[in-house]
């Protein structure tokens, strides 16, 4: 497909990012174009260059579509990484364990971390909110007390000078 520049490139992928696989190499290694590209069309991140399918930010992009299919897509590095499957199960749900069922002890195994991390989490939290109770309780008896010693100071007195 010709095109007259990097600006016209980009506007054909904005309104029909499958139009990619025609495009010159040179776009189809053009970060911004691509990520245009996906953001129309997930299925477009099979025509982008072999750098630009690791880009996280380009490959979650490509799956928001509702559509897990893209994942095919999707380098390898990524796909290794633990933190962007999850990444990838939030926005595509059981959906993409039904496509690609290989990742579901994988994608167990990393929501089971999270849900222990969670756990100690709440742990950690619910004793220094214990903590802190008992720190304020402290100090409101420290306030209480000090109230008190201030009262009675004030009732034994008459006067500024005591008389």
């Amino acid at each position: 497909m010709e095109v007259k520049d990097r600006e016209e490139a980009l506007a054909i992928v904005k309104e029909n990012g499958g139009l990619l696989e025609y495009l010159d190499f040179k776009y189809r290694s053009d970060r911004e174009i691509v990520l245009e590209a996906v953001k129309s069309s997930g299925m477009a991140l099979e025509f982008a260059y072999p750098v630009l399918q690791e880009d996280k930010e380009i490959a979650l992009e490509a799956l928001k579509h509702g559509d897990v299919e893209p994942f095919i897509f999707i380098g390898n590095g990524l796909k290794r990484e633990d933190s962007f499957l999850k990444e990838v199960y939030e926005i595509c749900g059981e959906d993409f364990i039904k496509t690609f069922p290989e990742y579901k002890p994988l994608i167990e195994k990393i929501l089971k971390a999270e849900l222990e991390t969670l756990k100690k989490d709440a742990v950690a939290k619910e004793d220094e909110s214990k903590e802190l109770d008992g720190k304020i309780k402290e100090k409101v008896k420290n306030i209480e007390r000090v109230g008190k010693g201030i009262k009675e100071n004030t009732n034994d007195k008459s006067g500024p000078d005591g008389h």
